[in-house]
Order: structure tokens, then C-alpha cells, then sequence
């Protein structure tokens, strides 16, 4: 999968899905960059029912985009995004090893995916 791939079909799910879409929650942060990073991740959010419960080979599809170089960091926030709120080890695992040596413009965005993603597979 490219990234222009990658951002047709996000495009066509909120299209498909724009109805469907709620942004609902607290945010709460112990810092202004933490609260900027949690708004940025609440924000981010798809909100699509097609990308909940990915299929093992999407999963893997992703990961490979998310750890390509000359992928833009706005493709490898909305995947991270993605992966937060999958109930999947394989997603966990991904976002753990992401978060080994993430890019620095999203390495708090990255952290706050990965315990979402904890949640999601407790």
C-alpha cells in the first residue's frame, strides 16, 4: 500500500461515515504539551466503523506504511490513530515497537495511542 492509497480510502470511509462521526470526552493532561497532544489525538480520531477490527494482513499492511521513512507524519498519525483503538495484540505490539523510537513530532501522540491501545486490549 502507498500513502496516497492510504489516504484515498480514509478519505472514502468519512466520506462514507461523516453522520456517524462524534467527538465526545474529557481531556485531561498534567502539562500544555500533553493537553495539545491529547486534543491532537482526540481530534484525529476517524471515528469509522471500518477500521475498527482490522483483518491480521491489514494490520501488517499499516505497520509497514507507519515504518517506511518517506512516509508524511500526518499518514503515520492517522495510523497510529488506527492502531490505538484496536483490540488486536498485533496493533499493541506495533505501537509498542513504534514507540521505541518514534519521530519526535509525534512521540507524545505516540505514547498517548499506545496506552489507549492498552485499554482497548485489557
Amino acid at each position: 500500500m502507498t500513502e496516497k492509497e492510504f489516504w484515498k480510502e480514509v478519505n472514502e470511509l468519512q466520506l462514507r461515515n461523516r453522520p456517524k462521526l462524534i467527538a465526545a470526552g474529557v481531556i485531561k493532561a498534567d502539562s500544555p504539551k500533553e493537553l495539545h497532544e491529547a486534543k491532537r489525538l482526540h481530534s484525529s480520531s476517524v471515528g469509522c466503523e471500518e477500521l475498527e477490527d482490522l483483518p491480521k494482513d491489514r494490520i501488517i499492511e499499516l505497520s509497514r506504511l507507519l515504518f517506511k521513512k518517506n512516509v508524511s507524519l500526518k499518514a503515520k498519525e492517522m495510523i497510529i490513530m488506527t492502531f490505538a483503538h484496536e483490540s488486536d495484540r498485533r496493533a499493541l505490539n506495533i505501537l509498542k515497537k513504534y514507540n521505541k523510537k518514534p519521530e519526535k513530532e509525534l512521540k507524545y501522540f505516540a505514547e498517548f495511542a499506545l496506552q489507549e491501545c492498552k485499554w482497548w486490549n485489557e
